[in-house]
């Protein structure tokens, strides 16, 4: 077998979007969360406090100092509108492109999990066939979660620095910037990103796409 070398990715989740506000209405129980879910669709736009969320990322020191150390050589974006906006404030003034297989989990996606891994293995060919080896890819929690095997998806603009070999993602991420926790335009000082380990575990978050 051929040995890949080895990359260094960057997973960034979107800032928050009407989506994710309609769902955690949804669970609380308020009257007309289920319409709105279903009238947003699949391509949400940002909330407000997302798009609060991604003026206090753009002056973030801790994420700039990030982007000078990280030596990111290519940047690529779901297509989906929440996605793009995120990309464009984060990686402002730098060129990104859209990477289809990136978007977020389908409804067929959750009733036959083999489809979503097989978007992922499309990822993972895309991956293979970059000469880029330090890539930023902007998407969503639900796709992230499968691709590392993880309990919980990323929190809202949440970024991880994930090792890529072999085709295989790194069970272990390593924090680069914890995000904001559900509903809020600031971040919690001093909190982890709540992305860990090894198990497969397809249980869902309230504000999980």
């Amino acid at each position: 077998m051929t040995t890949k070398a080895k990359k260094t990715l960057y997973f960034v989740r979107h800032a928050e979007s009407e989506q994710n506000v309609a769902t955690r209405d949804l669970h609380a129980g308020r009257q007309g969360a289920a319409r709105r879910i279903i009238d947003l669709g699949w391509d949400a736009p940002l909330s407000e406090t997302g798009r609060t969320q991604l003026e206090h990322a753009k002056t973030s020191a801790e994420l700039k100092a990030w982007k000078d150390d990280a030596k990111i050589e290519l940047i690529a974006h779901s297509p989906y509108v929440r996605a793009v906006e995120t990309a464009r404030a984060c990686f402002e003034g730098r060129e990104i492109s859209e990477l289809e297989c990136l978007h977020e989990r389908t409804l067929s996606e959750y009733f036959i999990p083999w489809l979503l891994d097989r978007r992922i293995g499309a990822l993972r060919d895309w991956l293979d066939a970059r000469p880029e080896q330090r890539i930023a890819l902007v998407g969503h929690g639900q796709f992230f979660k499968r691709c590392l095997g993880a309990p919980e998806v990323l929190r809202n603009v949440g970024v991880v620095e994930v090792a890529y070999e072999n085709r295989v993602f790194t069970a272990k991420p390593k924090t680069v910037w914890p995000g904001f926790a559900p509903g809020r335009a600031t971040p919690l000082p001093g909190e982890a990103a709540p992305v860990a380990p090894e198990t497969i575990d397809l249980s869902d978050r309230d504000d999980a796409s």
